[in-house]
């Protein structure tokens, strides 16, 4: 049965669709640093989970947590039926990514293997939207004002949209802020410590593989039977190619169409 799922449950070596974009987002806002206010240059690195840490993991401020929040066909950008793989497209590169030819498989594999005279192919890949919530979480006023900076002028900058790229593929997503609201409330587990958290929604455009990777066979010949009504011969249905042929139209002509 797994051979036919177009997301193979190997989990050793399972990235594809969410899991690579998860990845991605996370590796984007980590290795923030905030200065410590009581010890002059001296920066500490703030920690990113997903979702509220656990609770037998000893909780630092600050840190980020990230949350899924719906997964959407992007009707909008659903077109017609075509092949992939048929023509290389051209990927613009960026960071450790230089500029490249290739076929992608999203989330999967930045180029597939197109083995020497083979022909490959694979339905169009569907346009989908993810919506994250990354908040922020910090014990102080003024990690939580150095932290908004930070997003507002450098994560999610704001110039309409950014890209994150997805190490699985090598392929930047689109993204977008969508909304920044301020959550400045006590929590429930901790209600007698003052909390300062900032909630960033983002949209991450990406693709969903429709099918796996198909191999086309070439035609080597093309049979083709002729009658003549007149005359009773006929072949007997679904007869062999190889087999013996009784001749039904010995001789025929082709007329040229006129120029």
């Amino acid at each position: 049965m797994s051979e036919n799922f177009i997301s193979d449950p190997d989990v050793a070596t399972h990235t594809g669709f969410l899991l690579a974009e998860e990845a991605a987002l996370k590796l984007y806002v980590s290795g923030l640093e905030v200065p410590n206010p009581r010890s002059p240059g001296e920066l500490e690195e703030v920690p990113v989970w997903f979702r509220w840490p656990e609770s037998e993991r000893r909780i630092s401020y600050p840190f980020i947590t990230l949350d899924l929040l719906s997964i959407t066909p992007a009707y909008e950008r659903w077109h017609s039926v075509h092949d992939q793989l048929r023509v290389p497209s051209h990927f613009r590169g960026s960071g450790d990514n230089p500029d490249r030819w290739g076929h992608y498989y999203p989330g999967y594999t930045p180029d597939i293997d197109m083995a020497e005279g083979k022909t490959y192919g694979t339905d169009r890949y569907l346009p989908y939207n993810l919506m994250f919530q990354v908040s922020t979480f910090t014990r102080s006023a003024y990690h939580d004002r150095f932290l908004t900076s930070r997003f507002i002028t450098d994560i999610f900058p704001p110039r309409g949209n950014f890209w994150i790229d997805v190490e699985a593929d090598h392929v930047a997503r689109r993204c977008e802020l969508l909304q920044w609201v301020s959550g400045d409330t006590m929590e429930t587990n901790e209600a007698a410590k003052r909390m300062f958290r900032k909630i960033y929604t983002v949209l991450m455009e990406t693709e969903v593989p429709e099918s796996k990777v198909y191999e086309y066979d070439k035609v080597d010949s093309v049979h083709v039977d002729l009658y003549d009504k007149r005359r009773p011969e006929r072949e007997a249905v679904g007869h062999s190619v190889e087999g013996t042929h009784t001749v039904a139209i010995s001789s025929s002509t082709f007329v040229e169409p006129a120029p």
